[in-house]
């Protein structure tokens, strides 16, 4: 009989000591969720817009049940580190060993090549004689110049990836300024190109962009039954960058020579001039069409023109 006792009253103690754990686990467990913040910012929330402390009170109840109810289904007594990780974070210290180091970033004394392409224009495009016109042909404008034409110019030379400027600036403005006459053009155009060189240190082209004086049969060109604006290069003997206009000039009209011969007129050379070619080591005046062209054969031409100024820039 004392052993059966006995027995009975170490079973008693086994069943309490289960309640007691069961009991303490529990409220651990409901501590936990409680103090994790949701508890306190739904608190808040509740009691300035909901007028009944005791609905908070069952809402909370329920979410907590809930969610200690959904945190015991997920328990994996097989793996009690599992436990562990999701209640504390735990972390393995294999898995911090692993973690990768973040990379050190030098920064080089080297010039930045793709933000130095960004910057300032490649090609600048003035015409010391603005008001120099075409015929009309089929073209809107009552009187297109040459002008008009380095904005197109421009237009075809951007579709080639270049950065163009155009000047915009009237040198009949400068003139009248200063008191000067038509035949000091070259004094006006010098003062812009010197601002713009300034202020665009790294052009790798200078073009003077003009228009001749010349019979219509020596000024058109023909392919195909289609008119085009024949092109001459000219050259001031006189630069000190002579040289290396002569040799520009000449390898552009190679390139025409070669794939539209219909189109060069040459290249002339003058003694006495320097054409504000002393400014840039690659400036060049280029007379495209005359005075008896039509504005549409200038336009053929000018696509052709643009091929050939980006064949001599990429070598």
């Amino acid at each position: 009989m004392r052993k059966r006792f006995r027995g009975k009253k170490k079973k008693k103690k086994i069943v309490h000591i289960a309640y007691v754990i069961l009991f303490f686990s529990f409220l651990f467990l409901l501590l936990y969720l409680l103090f994790q913040g949701d508890f306190q910012k739904q608190t808040l929330s509740y009691l300035l817009n909901d007028n009944q402390p005791l609905s908070l009170y069952q809402k909370n109840v329920q979410s907590s049940m809930k969610s200690i109810a959904s945190f015991i289904s997920q328990i994996q007594t097989n793996e009690p580190l599992k436990i562990l990780e999701d209640t504390f974070y735990y972390q393995k210290e294999t898995e911090k060993k692993q973690t990768p180091k973040k990379k050190m970033h030098f920064v080089s004394n080297q010039k930045n090549v793709e933000e130095e392409k960004t910057t300032g224009y490649d090609i600048y495009i003035y015409s010391t004689h603005q008001t120099e016109e075409y015929e009309k042909g089929t073209s809107d404008k009552e009187k297109p110049t040459v002008y008009d034409a380095s904005y197109v110019l421009k237009q075809n030379l951007e579709s080639l990836g270049y950065r163009v400027l155009v000047e915009d600036r009237k040198m009949s403005d400068y003139l009248t300024q200063n008191n000067l006459d038509y035949s000091k053009s070259y004094t006006a155009s010098r003062t812009y190109l010197n601002t713009v060189l300034k202020e665009n240190p790294n052009l790798k082209l200078v073009i003077d962009f003009h228009r001749d004086a010349l019979e219509r049969k020596y000024a058109v060109g023909v392919k195909k039954k289609k008119n085009y604006a024949k092109v001459l290069f000219v050259v001031g003997k006189a630069s000190k960058n002579y040289q290396n206009t002569h040799t520009l000039v000449n390898k552009m009209n190679e390139y025409l020579k070669t794939n539209a011969p219909y189109l060069t007129r040459g290249v002339l050379e003058r003694e006495g001039s320097y054409y504000n070619q002393d400014m840039h080591p690659s400036s060049f005046l280029l007379e495209v069409g005359g005075h008896k062209n039509t504005y549409d054969e200038v336009l053929n031409s000018i696509p052709i023109i643009s091929r050939m100024i980006d064949a001599y820039l990429k070598g």
